[in-house]
């Protein structure tokens, strides 16, 4: 598989606004332990399939909304390891994106996402099988649409309330490891880190691309050193706790 270490976007990431443990709990202050390094090549042959989470990779057009994107794919990944891959729900990024972008090219910080997608939610994407089961849905681009009426209903019930937010490259590679994807800034562009893979004698992550067609069918490889200056930079998160979804399934810790 090729290394696209170097691939970046629109520049539509915006570098961080807060400071590590201000809004959600440091993944490395908590109770769960790092993996260590001499664990990791056994642990990931052992999670190798988790990429089949990932049922679509999302697309942003030409807006700059990647880190609306990421936030989805995330939760896309973690609704589909809480029910199934055959009941997967797509969700419109643009949904979440017109309440933190200022225009449709303005871009915005992946922490103001994870806020968003907390206390309110995202909506179903508006395909035929969505607007079937859900009274409110949402085009996967155009920033100017308007939100249906009384869509928060249905923006509830897809929330992801807590996340870890990830300090270190050792965290990053814990979360992968523990069943959690990360959404994470870089080059001003945001992505969703899904898996650790060993190439080449290092450690790099398979991440699902929301801008162009990079790598392998929009997934693409950032090693170790570009991601942990990029953690410094436009933070790394990783869901902790969803909502519960409608037919009452339970809520997922990781």
């Amino acid at each position: 598989m090729p290394v696209f270490q170097n691939v970046v976007g629109r520049g539509d990431c915006l570098p961080r606004d807060d400071k590590p443990g201000d809004v959600f709990s440091v993944f490395e202050d908590s109770k769960v332990d790092i993996i260590p390094r001499s664990e990791w090549k056994e642990a990931s042959l052992a999670i190798r399939t988790q990429v089949n989470l990932v049922k679509k990779i999302k697309d942003q057009g030409n807006e700059g909304s990647c880190a609306s994107n990421a936030t989805a794919q995330a939760a896309e990944i973690i609704f589909n390891k809480q029910s199934g891959v055959d009941n997967w729900i797509e969700l419109s990024a643009m949904s979440l994106y017109k309440r933190v972008g200022r225009d449709p090219n303005s871009g915005s910080t992946v922490s103001s996402n994870l806020r968003e997608i907390r206390d309110v939610g995202i909506l179903p994407v508006n395909n035929d099988k969505n607007k079937r089961r859900f009274v409110h849905t949402f085009p996967p681009r155009g920033f100017y649409t308007k939100y249906p009426r009384g869509w928060q209903e249905t923006a509830k019930q897809f929330r992801v309330t807590e996340w870890w937010d990830i300090t270190s490259f050792d965290g990053f590679v814990t979360a992968l490891l523990t069943g959690s994807p990360v959404v994470y800034g870089r080059s001003g562009h945001a992505i969703c880190g899904v898996i650790p893979e060993y190439v080449d004698r290092g450690w790099y992550i398979k991440y699902a691309n929301s801008w162009g067609n990079w790598g392998d069918n929009g997934f693409g490889l950032d090693s170790e050193s570009f991601i942990s200056r990029a953690i410094a930079s436009y933070g790394a998160f990783a869901p902790r706790v969803t909502t519960e979804l409608e037919d009452n399934l339970p809520k997922v810790e990781l």
